[in-house]
């Protein structure tokens, strides 16, 4: 300020746009996140960290797949009901219009 001496600038100090960190980097910064968080392709947002967890239990691997295949089959099976009910409806409105 007194056009003497030098001092680095704070890049983050001027204004940022990094959601959770701002690291200086010379003239300019980087955005980082908090443990726990990633940095999205913008490099200036971040999301939670989605850790899959791993089930070394082969029973509840198992488990779930039948489950699944239980969940999808009464689904499959709803859905026959659904288009019979419907067809039953269509029928019906037929048969009233003469």
């Amino acid at each position: 300020m007194d056009q003497k001496t030098c001092s680095r600038s704070d890049a983050c100090a001027q204004g940022h746009d990094c959601q959770q960190t701002c690291i200086n980097n010379g003239s300019s910064y980087n955005c980082k996140c908090e443990v726990g968080y990633v940095l999205n392709s913008d490099q200036k947002t971040c999301s939670q960290e989605m850790r899959g967890e791993i089930t070394q239990d082969a029973c509840m691997c198992e488990a779930q797949i039948l489950f699944q295949k239980k969940v999808q089959s009464t689904i499959q099976e709803l859905s026959r009901k659904l288009d019979e009910l419907s067809d039953k409806v269509t029928l019906i409105e037929g048969e009233q219009q003469y």
